[in-house]
């Protein structure tokens, strides 16, 4: 690691070692942070995992996800990346993984599941890398990064100490992390080159040997760069001019006034746009398509990084420049940089509104902490909440603000901060719906303080004023959290009843995740008291909601929460498992029909078929349609099993039957695909009572499908 203060030579010692690693076979990685932007750790991580998989430089700032995702996950494949911890760094890249049950598994786990699994996924593409030959990574620019980035940098540098990687790390004095968050996550020895400003005796040899006819420059670079002496005398070289300013900053400032009027403009907007621009979005904010910055790179101000991305030489001279530019100029500057990102990036948007002092800072920085609490970035919602601290004026701002900043503290596990959050975000609000919406964030806080009774009562006082609006989705997790209460505290009954009370008003908005809630507590409940059928059968239901939910998601249709007709599909199945799982095999299949398969035969056929139209139900199938579409999967499942004895006739007679059996006869039909289940469980033991057990399986089905069949 090496520390010094700027512009003592760091990034060209970091040079210095990538050239000695490549001549000795290693492969270089990294990246930089910089001091502008609250997504600068993820941005950094990006750089790395761009890096190390080989994507194609800038495909990370592409303006669509598709080329983000299809590139970045061709890449992971030919590193034989586990495909769990693909959507780790696809989130990373701002992509949204292809694969929905890794999409739900995502945004179930906790911020501090996703953090570790991040470095798991980086890790592991690091090793997988160190395998083709030795790594060298290196991050400049510690002193800007964020805290939980540096200790997941060093988790990581712990993670693959004994692969062949090299890691080079450089930070200035201030804001050095090396003591407040890498040590403590980082055990083993630390290699640390501190880098003293040069003296005056060595500027001086130092400008003599580069410039030896020009007097004046060992006499004045070490007073004029106090220390900085690579860099001032880069720019002293470059200033072909008589006068030698007395600072750099003075230096860089004297520069920009005596380039022309067009390059002059160009490098203040590549100033606003940051340490590193892309040139086509310089174009576009300057209005020239065939703009080429030429001139400032003669002038050793800016160098070409990549193809189409440009970089300062340094950070100093960004800042001279833009300190260059008139208050009111560079106001308008950041406006205009502003308008490049109000479709791409809400969160740069925000913030250069906010550097421009515009009224739509406000809301756009809250548009911004929304979108980061949905992508489960607390963190970097946290930040934008301070930028946006005092720009809130109105009340409801205030009290939109005072409820994000509650949910990202309970993402972040900030529960006391959360609280007093949700606590302003209440005092603030102004209508019913706001207030339930406040309630509804601190109830769960609440809990996890362990302040029962403070929860409870706050869920009784806005219970009413639920209803006295009629939000169904709002009363439904209202009810939920307050059963939720009594179960931890024995009260199975009023448990169940409050939560059956959840269930009817989420069905009535036709809410899928509160009715899933609902139907979980009720099923927590019958647990409790040991009523193992009745619970599984529960839990199977919620199973079902959640597939059932996910299809009408991911399947093009507009509501998420329809009537649970998917659980007719997978009676059978419920049946099955809960023979197999809360009662012994053998026994289970003994029981008459009445007991064994009563989950399957209360809900088989249950459903009425009503007479309506499709056009009365929003364009809804016929109800013939849909009874014939729900008995679908158990007349496949009943031709299977029972046909499987006989002729492939007999199997298309299972399923013709079946569509016009009776109730009773469906039951009945169900029952013999069970048996025949049961018999082919059995099918794995080769023993006495297996095979009676299975004989005896089987001879039922035999019995009941030949006799409702009439075969």
């Amino acid at each position: 690691m090496s520390a010094a203060m700027a512009g003592i030579g760091k990034t060209r010692l970091v040079e210095t070692f990538r050239a000695m690693a490549l001549s000795q076979g290693f492969a270089c990685h990294g990246g930089e942070f910089h001091d502008f932007g609250i997504d600068n750790g993820a941005t950094l991580l990006a750089q790395v995992v761009c890096s190390l998989a080989g994507v194609p430089a800038g495909v990370e700032l592409a303006a669509g996800s598709a080329s983000i995702a299809s590139a970045a996950a061709r890449a992971f494949r030919e590193w034989a990346l586990p495909e769990p911890l693909h959507v780790f760094l696809l989130a990373l890249l701002g992509a949204a993984p292809g694969d929905s049950a890794q999409q739900a598994r995502y945004a179930a786990m906790t911020d501090r599941e996703r953090v570790d699994q991040l470095q798991a996924a980086i890790c592991h593409l690091m090793l997988r890398r160190a395998i083709d030959k030795p790594l060298l990574i290196a991050i400049e620019d510690l002193h800007w990064a964020d805290a939980p980035t540096v200790a997941l940098l060093a988790r990581s540098m712990a993670a693959t100490s004994d692969a062949p990687i090299v890691w080079v790390l450089t930070s200035r004095p201030e804001g050095d992390p090396l003591d407040a968050a890498i040590r403590p996550n980082f055990a083993a020895a630390l290699s640390v080159l501190d880098v003293a400003p040069l003296r005056p005796a060595r500027s001086g040899r130092l400008g003599g040997a580069l410039q030896r006819r020009r007097s004046r420059i060992p006499r004045r670079v070490h007073r004029a760069g106090a220390g900085q002496s690579a860099l001032t005398l880069t720019q002293l070289l470059a200033n072909h001019e008589s006068e030698f300013p007395d600072s750099l900053r003075h230096l860089v400032q004297t520069r920009v006034d005596r380039l022309a009027p067009a390059a002059r403009n160009a490098l203040r907007h590549a100033s606003v746009l940051g340490h590193r621009f892309d040139l086509a979005s310089l174009r576009v904010a300057l209005g020239d398509r065939d703009y080429v910055p030429e001139q400032e790179i003669r002038q050793m101000m800016v160098k070409e990084i990549d193809a189409g991305t440009y970089g300062f030489v340094h950070d100093l001279v960004m800042q001279g420049v833009y300190e260059s530019i008139p208050a009111d100029a560079r106001k308008r500057l950041h406006r205009t940089i502003a308008e490049l990102y109000a479709q791409t990036d809400r969160a740069l948007y925000a913030q250069h509104l906010a550097r421009a002092g515009d009224l739509r800072a406000c809301p756009a920085l809250l548009a911004a902490m929304r979108e980061k609490l949905a992508g489960y970035h607390y963190a970097q919602a946290f930040d934008l909440g301070l930028l946006c601290e005092g720009r809130a004026t109105h009340t409801v701002e205030r009290q939109a603000l005072a409820f994000l900043r509650g949910q990202a503290c309970t993402g972040l596990g900030r529960m006391s901060e959360a609280c007093e959050w949700f606590v302003e975000a209440l005092d603030l609000a102004v209508s019913p719906a706001a207030q339930i919406e406040a309630v509804l964030g601190l109830a769960p806080v609440l809990n996890a303080l362990d302040r029962l009774d403070d929860e409870e009562t706050l869920l009784e006082k806005t219970l009413p004023l639920a209803q006295a609006i009629g939000a169904d989705v709002e009363l439904a997790r209202l009810l939920h959290l307050r059963g939720s209460i009594r179960f931890p505290q024995g009260d199975y009954v009023l448990c169940r009843q409050l939560h059956r009370q959840a269930l009817r008003h989420a069905r009535r908005a036709r809410h899928a995740s509160s009715e899933v809630q609902a139907l979980s507590g009720i099923a927590d409940s019958y647990y409790a008291q040991g009523r193992m059928s009745r619970a599984h059968a529960l839990y199977d239901q919620c199973i079902l909601r959640c597939e059932s939910g996910r299809r009408e998601r991911y399947g093009g249709r507009q509501s998420c929460g329809t009537r649970v007709d998917g659980l007719v599909p997978g009676s059978v199945r419920v049946g099955i498992d809960r023979l197999r799982r809360g009662r012994g095999t053998e026994r289970a299949y003994r029981q008459p029909p009445s007991r064994g398969v009563r989950p399957a035969r209360r809900r088989l056929g249950t459903k009425r078929c009503g007479t309506r139209r499709a056009g009365a139900s929003g364009g809804r199938p016929r109800a013939d349609t849909r009874a014939a579409n729900r008995h679908e999967p158990l007349r496949a499942d009943a031709a299977g099993s029972i046909g499987s004895i006989g002729a492939p006739s007999r199997r298309r007679r299972a399923g013709v039957a079946l569509d016009h059996a009776s109730r009773g006869a469906r039951r009945s039909i169900a029952f013999a695909s069970l048996c025949g289940r049961l018999g082919a469980r059995h099918d794995r033991f080769d023993c006495p009572r297996s095979r009676a057990a299975r004989a005896g399986a089987r001879q039922r089905g035999r019995t009941f499908g030949a006799t409702m069949l009439g075969t």
